[in-house]
């Protein structure tokens, strides 16, 4: 039986409109997430250790395994996704603009002594920690700490596109971003 898409999105845990029904917390807040990075990351790691040996796929159609077939799979990829009391277990990729504010409270138990407040940009969101005369002493990014410098990270949430203003309505062309 083939399913209309609000009946699919119900099946998947999901109201008619793609939202999550409710907050499940042993599935940990990465997977609410609208980037695919853990999956694309667990998926990469189990094709290398099938490569290795390490386990085997047996399906009869790569494109579309059974149920049966599929639980193997799924039960040796779940090692590859975060665990929790893990960093990653809080990495909700895509939605910097949403952790901020809790990334801010976090700032407010480690150091009370600094004065928390967010930094905004449209392209990425962080908490910064600042001293009595605005000078930012921390930086709190749970998404980008590991491969971003301090100095890269305040550029990439203060980021402003040239010439970005409100659009006018017409045959007037966007401008460009450099």
């Amino acid at each position: 039986m083939k399913l209309n898409p609000r009946q699919a999105c119900l099946q998947a845990g999901q109201d008619g409109k793609g939202w999550q029904i409710g907050y499940d917390a042993t599935k940990g807040p990465w997977s609410y997430g609208s980037s695919d990075r853990w999956h694309n990351r667990a998926n990469k790691l189990v094709d290398a250790a099938i490569e290795r040996g390490e386990s085997h796929w047996l399906c009869a159609d790569d494109e579309e395994p059974t149920e049966a077939e599929g639980e193997p799979y799924s039960a040796f990829s779940n090692q590859f996704y975060p665990k929790p009391d893990t960093c990653q277990w809080f990495q909700l990729w895509g939605a910097c603009h949403w952790l901020a504010p809790w990334l801010a409270e976090l700032g407010k138990l480690v150091f009370p002594e600094l004065r928390w407040q967010i930094l905004r940009g449209p392209r990425h969101s962080l908490a910064c920690g600042t001293d009595a005369d605005q000078n930012i002493k921390v930086l709190f990014d749970i998404l980008n700490f590991e491969g971003m410098s301090a100095k890269d990270l305040i550029e990439f949430a203060s980021y402003r596109p040239r010439g970005r203003t409100a659009r006018k309505l017409g045959n007037t062309p966007l401008p460009s971003v450099h």
